[in-house]
């Protein structure tokens, strides 16, 4: 059983329990293939509980993908259930993933960041004019929400967010970014879920625990890479934060 949450502080916290079947997990980029598996998962799961939960702990990544994993928890609050959403760390699209969700948790050691969308256009002029509207709208329509959602102005939160706006436990409850502190912990057996992708180096095979309380990967290979089991220890050693960007 694995506990993670409430490390520094000596105040008593809400405990959150993660059974197999009441919880997902978004620990990667946000891209198609992230969020299809979220979403398959999240329809695997919806009909055993009313309330669900979605841990969070992403870079964040593109922003459709991240409106679809949206549009799926909105439909599930349509159908009257709770998306309870933890963040453990939640950076740009993660952070509007997060807005979105019915109540806003947080562990004593999180961190949440939030800027302007990035993007990049190429093309003939015209169609960058109107990709450009399109993106202008979409990016107005959001900012609008996460203001709402922050109770901020539109002008105050487009300020904070020209610039990186990093926030770190208590400060993100004070800007009222999220709910409350909670601590959570793993109570079903563990097990390892496997994760295929395509990166600069080939194919990696990833294992995970399925409990997202251990993070960092239990087990990478490489099949396409002709390394000695030393050699690729040391691979891992040197590259292992470059590499976690693509997975």
């Amino acid at each position: 059983m694995l506990f993670a949450g409430n490390v520094f502080h000596t105040t008593n916290s809400e405990l959150i329990e993660f059974k197999k079947d009441n919880f997902v997990s978004l620990r990667e980029v946000i891209n198609q293939d992230s969020s299809s598996k979220l979403l398959l998962k999240l329809n695997t799961i919806e009909s055993k509980h009313e309330t669900l939960y979605l841990y969070i702990n992403s870079p964040g990544g593109s922003v459709m993908a991240g409106l679809e994993i949206i549009n799926y928890i909105k439909s599930l609050q349509q159908r009257s259930k709770k998306i309870i959403c933890i963040a453990h760390n939640a950076m740009s699209m993660a952070f509007v993933i997060f807005q979105y969700c019915s109540e806003r948790c947080i562990l004593h050691s999180s961190t949440l960041m939030q800027h302007q969308m990035s993007l990049g256009i190429q093309g003939k002029l015209y169609d960058i004019n109107s990709r450009m509207s399109y993106l202008n709208s979409l990016e107005t329509k959001l900012n609008h929400d996460q203001a709402s959602r922050l109770n901020m102005t539109e002008d105050k939160f487009t300020k904070l967010i020209q610039n990186d706006w990093w926030l770190y436990s208590d400060d993100i409850i004070n800007n009222n970014v999220a709910d409350k502190m909670v601590s959570i912990f793993c109570s079903f057996d563990n097990y390892d879920e496997q994760v295929i992708v395509n990166t600069i180096f080939g194919e990696i095979q990833i294992k995970y625990s399925a409990c997202p309380l251990i993070n960092y990967p239990l087990h990478i290979v490489f099949p396409t890479i002709n390394f000695s089991e030393k050699k690729k220890s040391e691979f891992m050693d040197t590259h292992i934060n470059f590499i976690k960007k693509y997975i």
